[in-house]
């Protein structure tokens, strides 16, 4: 499933663990949130990285064609 919904999820788990009264339930829910946001956001900065990338080394290859 995708990040985002893995991240809602886990903060309705937390939501319900804390108005529950359920330490576990909340940890749970509070972890399964946080780790699709740092998936989510670690896909966001390799993707930007990578166009970064992509645009450089074009660039770049432009140059090399115009000096040939």
């Amino acid at each position: 499933m995708g990040d985002r919904s893995d991240e809602l999820k886990g903060q309705v788990k937390k939501g319900f663990g804390h108005l529950a009264g359920n330490v576990g339930l909340e940890a749970e829910g509070n972890v399964q949130a946080g780790v699709a946001r740092v998936r989510r956001k670690t896909r966001g900065a390799l993707r930007e990285a990578g166009g970064t990338l992509q645009e450089g080394l074009g660039n770049g290859l432009h140059t090399v064609r115009a000096i040939c």
